[in-house]
């Protein structure tokens, strides 16, 4: 059930044994056109030029400016390659240790014709967001093996999350 582990720390290694080891993108890069960015800079200097001049509301001006920064910057680097290790005691994920008692259930995600591979795992805390980690070359059918052993299975989720969908639409 092992797969090589590559550069694990100590901690995924402690993990490592028994467990399904790959590694993911530490965040979605889109390739964006030049059109996205001309549409992306009209809509946002006309949001910073009302909330300045109508609504003088220089915080949100300011918080525009930080994220347009944010988007830019990040879309300069290329994302690191982060671990994900599911193993007996829980799931690393980069240097981030989720014990299964976390998680009030799981889905796997596989449609191939959509390029859809995902695992979504729902926290018992509603307040926090799905945790989503691509399956890349992994086997959907081993990851939902290994995990309905520790996390109950959500059956009826056969479809990523809308927010999931406009963001991919949107390229942000």
């Amino acid at each position: 059930m092992a797969n090589s582990p590559q550069q694990l720390s100590k901690e995924e290694q402690i993990i490592a044994e028994n467990s399904l080891i790959w590694q993911i993108p530490e965040y979605q890069q889109h390739n964006r056109s030049t059109r996205w960015y001309i549409i992306f800079f009209s809509i946002v200097g006309t949001l910073i030029i009302y909330s300045i001049f109508v609504a003088q509301n220089f915080l949100f001006a300011l918080i525009l400016i930080m994220s347009t920064s944010v988007t830019i910057i990040q879309d300069r680097d290329k994302p690191r390659k982060v671990n994900v290790v599911i193993g007996e005691n829980g799931i690393m994920l980069g240097n981030r240790f989720y014990d299964y008692g976390e998680f009030d259930s799981f889905s796997v995600v596989y449609k191939p014709n959509q390029d859809i591979k995902k695992l979504y795992l729902s926290f018992q805390d509603s307040l926090r967001p799905y945790l989503i980690i691509p399956l890349e070359d992994q086997d959907p059918l081993m990851i939902r093996e290994v995990l309905s052993v520790y996390v109950a299975e959500d059956q009826e989720r056969s479809d990523e999350l809308l927010s999931e969908s406009v963001s991919k639409i949107l390229k942000i």
